[in-house]
């Protein structure tokens, strides 16, 4: 699975347009296959995806430089809080269950992002 994320990242930094290289857009691709990738795991393959991008960017041009913003220590490491309100925790935990439980298939509209 590693093998074939790193070629995943590594083709979205080489051919995608400079707009749309952002560090949340690493993380996305990086995720949208595996959410539950260990975050050592998703840290050292968007390394080695940069890396291997940078090499085949002009050192100085404007991908160069987005891949240089682009680290690792920025990425991943406050992905996940150390802990939540135990409030929060019963209410997420309340939440799967039902939603699994119920055979729901799609978020209720309240949920999704944008709110309409």
């Amino acid at each position: 699975m590693s093998i074939e994320l790193q070629t995943k990242l590594r083709n979205f930094l080489i051919n995608a347009e400079e707009q749309h290289i952002t560090s949340g857009s690493v993380i996305y691709k990086a995720i949208e296959d595996n959410p539950w990738i260990e975050k050592d795991e998703l840290k050292d393959i968007i390394k080695k995806a940069i890396s291997f991008a940078k090499k085949r960017s002009i050192q100085g041009s404007l991908r160069y430089e987005i891949l240089c913003d682009i680290l690792p220590e920025k990425v991943v490491p406050n992905m996940v809080p150390e802990s939540l309100p135990p409030i929060v925790e019963n209410r997420c935990g309340e939440f799967v269950r039902n939603f699994v439980t119920c055979g729901h298939t799609q978020l209720p509209q309240a949920l999704i992002h944008d709110g309409k």
